[in-house]
């Protein structure tokens, strides 16, 4: 038995730390089906491996369970090999490409590697050039109800067809990063309004297309929401952001940057529905002044993290509403608030004493005297940008 276990930990470290050489992916998961690998020309891609292992089966090629591909089983009953729950439980830990690599190995390997229980967590980034739609769309017909967490940050080439797909297929999506995807537009939100209900964690970033309606339908339908970044959809106004906040009331953090048609109302209504708000985060918002910051800060007591830089008309009035309505705060910045003076920094050190992170880069008219209150009444600060 103990050599046994030691040709099995030998072989199995030379493999991972031995292989080298172009990725290979079997199409997928069938008994019948044998392995092909193309590499693009020139570059050695790993896009083209990539997009064969999501292929489908062909007709009469149908998918074959574990037990009818040689009798292996991921549960192990009664008269089954143990080492196959081993296999099972060592590929849950693997990364993307280390399983495309397990899946040129053998039959077998192919259908513990591409089973969906191992793509519970996608994170494309790395293909982010050479994804296409087509790419999103096997994946979800493979994964299916197994996803829970898919990353296609940079992905310019997905758009809301192959999204549609998704949504339909993955219903247990809970975190989804879309940040860049610019050909995506609200009919993307509709279908994720539609078929993810369960979806808690959503970034839009830089998808300008996105407007008003998507917020409407994300509220409707995605009702257990704790995280959105609508950072740079500049076509967001007050009214997307009532229609968000009044079905989406559990939101802890929501990011904001460069929606510079927002104003003091639609902070408004974040403070009168989003109670558990943690994060938020204002950058470069021009038109919002001390009237908006006020009503958050009465609104938004658990507020531990505050971005506020590039919000050229507040003064010490913002501050002042911090430090006696947000003793939680942590972290905050201010860079460019160029009203801000040692009066309001004074007064908020003395009363949120948790704070670690503050960025004041451009505040021209406060002193060394905020630097000394800092230095009393602020013991876990660990980073400071002050003006020079």
């Amino acid at each position: 038995m103990l050599l046994q276990m030691a040709l099995f930990h030998s072989f199995f470290f030379f493999f991972f730390f031995a292989v080298r050489g172009p990725l290979t992916v079997a199409a997928s998961p069938v008994a019948e089906h044998r392995l092909r690998m193309r590499r693009l020309s020139g570059h050695g891609s790993w896009a083209q491996p990539l997009r064969d292992m999501w292929d489908l089966p062909r007709p009469g090629h149908e998918p074959v369970s574990p037990a009818s591909a040689g009798g292996l089983s991921t549960t192990a009953p009664p008269g089954k090999p143990y080492f196959i729950v081993v296999y099972a439980e060592i590929f849950s830990f693997l990364d993307i490409v280390t399983l495309c690599r397990c899946a040129q190995i053998s039959k077998a390997w192919n259908i513990l590697a591409l089973d969906g229980s191992n793509w519970q967590r996608i994170d494309l980034f790395n293909f982010q050039t050479d994804v296409e739609g087509r790419v999103v769309e096997n994946i979800s017909k493979r994964c299916g109800g197994f996803l829970r967490k898919l990353s296609l940050r940079g992905c310019i080439g997905v758009g809301d067809s192959s999204l549609k797909t998704f949504a339909q297929n993955c219903r247990n999506i809970e975190h989804l990063n879309l940040n860049g995807c610019t050909k995506i537009t609200d009919s993307t939100c509709y279908s994720l309004s539609r078929f993810c209900s369960k979806l808690k964690h959503l970034d839009l970033t830089s998808c300008v297309s996105i407007t008003n309606s998507s917020l409407k339908g994300i509220s409707e339908g995605c009702r257990h929401l704790e995280y959105l970044n609508l950072s740079w959809c500049d076509q967001i106004t007050k009214d997307g952001i009532e229609a968000l906040v009044r079905g989406c009331r559990g939101l802890r953090a929501l990011l904001l940057r460069g929606c510079t048609q927002l104003e003091d109302e639609a902070l408004k209504h974040i403070q009168n529905y989003c109670h558990e708000l943690v994060s938020l985060n204002l950058q470069s918002c021009s038109r919002v002044t001390d009237e908006g910051v006020v009503q958050i800060c009465r609104g938004c007591h658990r507020l531990q993290a505050l971005c506020l830089s590039g919000c050229g008309n507040l003064t010490d009035a913002s501050l002042t509403a911090l430090a006696l309505n947000c003793p939680r705060l942590q972290i905050l910045e201010a860079a460019r608030c160029s009203h801000l003076t040692d009066a309001g920094f004074t007064l908020l050190a003395r009363n949120c004493h948790d704070l670690e992170k503050m960025d004041l880069e451009e505040c021209i008219l406060i002193t060394d005297s905020t630097l000394i209150q800092l230095s009393i009444h602020c013991p876990k600060l660990q980073a400071l940008l002050f003006p020079v």
